[in-house]
């Protein structure tokens, strides 16, 4: 089970896409902070959305994987440090 840890200064960002392959975009971005080791949140506004980003994070680059769920409920179980959420 994924230990809650409270951060005091969490960073919040905005980010409109006007590029062409949006979503291989998303994934680079998503890639950076999983590098990073920085648990990260998805925001986006519908399921459709949500399942394009986990598609795209399971064939897009073949020497790597990121670990990723879509959450559904807050009743999930979070061990990944990479979530995709409409809520």
């Amino acid at each position: 089970m994924r230990e809650t840890i409270l951060v005091a200064n969490p960073t919040v960002f905005f980010i409109e896409l006007n590029v062409q392959n949006k979503f291989r975009h998303i994934c680079d971005i998503i890639e950076n902070f999983y590098e990073k080791n920085v648990p990260t949140t998805v925001y986006v506004c519908d399921t459709k959305n949500a399942n394009n980003i986990d598609k795209h994070l399971w064939i897009w680059k073949q020497e790597s994987f990121i670990p990723h769920i879509i959450l559904n409920n807050y009743s999930d179980q979070l061990e990944e440090s990479i979530l995709i959420t409409t809520n």
